[in-house]
């Protein structure tokens, strides 16, 4: 989640965007519909501080019954800041201060965590663009390397090398992330999007590897259908 100095408007704010990634996970995910299937109430909650904080996980499917299903982790970037500049990247932690298990630990290393949903929002908590990522895809991709060539000091799974990555520390100067375009990941990576995700980026051209590659921008904003 981002920054912002006032509690309660830090609050505010992250009420108004759990709310939203909650309605559009529920329409993604077709939960009615497995509701109906299955003969019980699906529906997602806030996970709990040890789901958070041992599992990368945010949001949980859960249904009437006590019984449990995806695992969902949730970030947002400043849409005024990122949306041009990173329409297509996502970015999973790979460091902390803290010296405990990162995020890129906990989805790569143990597993955990099915999907990230990954927005752009304004300071009222609307998303102009989102994506949900899916993790296993992700994890199809990574490579893990001995002891001897372990990244980032601990950390032994690597991003295969056709993946375009970049890493940087966060404004915080302790926090480590791990950047991705996702247009290089060869399998659906991104499981569903808002309307005019690929549609309003700036496409160079169909590679030989069945993907279309786009420039890292938006196409400009009186010509894109997601505004």
């Amino acid at each position: 989640m981002r920054n912002i100095d006032n509690y309660s408007e830090n609050r505010k704010y992250g009420d108004l965007v759990i709310n939203h990634a909650i309605e559009i996970l529920y329409e993604a995910l077709e939960l009615e519909n497995r509701s109906i299937r299955d003969g019980v109430h699906w529906y997602i909650e806030v996970a709990n501080v040890q789901l958070d904080t041992t599992m990368a996980t945010d949001l949980i499917v859960v249904n009437n019954e006590g019984g449990s299903a995806e695992h969902i982790g949730l970030r947002t970037r400043d849409l005024s800041e990122y949306i041009n500049r990173f329409p297509f990247d996502f970015t999973v932690r790979f460091s902390c201060g803290s010296g405990g298990d990162t995020e890129y630990q906990k989805v790569l290393e143990h597993g955990y965590c099915d999907y990230l949903f990954y927005c752009f929002s304004d300071t009222g908590g609307y998303f102009s663009r989102w994506a949900i990522i899916d993790y296993t895809i992700f994890r199809e991709e990574h490579f893990f390397e001995p002891v001897d060539a372990k990244l980032f000091g601990k950390d032994q799974w690597l991003p295969q090398t056709y993946l375009q990555t970049g890493s940087y520390l966060n404004s915080d100067n302790k926090t480590g992330l791990m950047a991705y375009y996702a247009p290089s990941f060869r399998g659906k990576i991104i499981k569903w999007h808002s309307p005019g995700y690929y549609k309003d980026g700036m496409r160079l051209r169909d590679s030989a590897r069945d993907y279309p590659l786009y420039d890292r921008k938006l196409k400009p904003e009186i010509d894109r259908i997601d505004k």
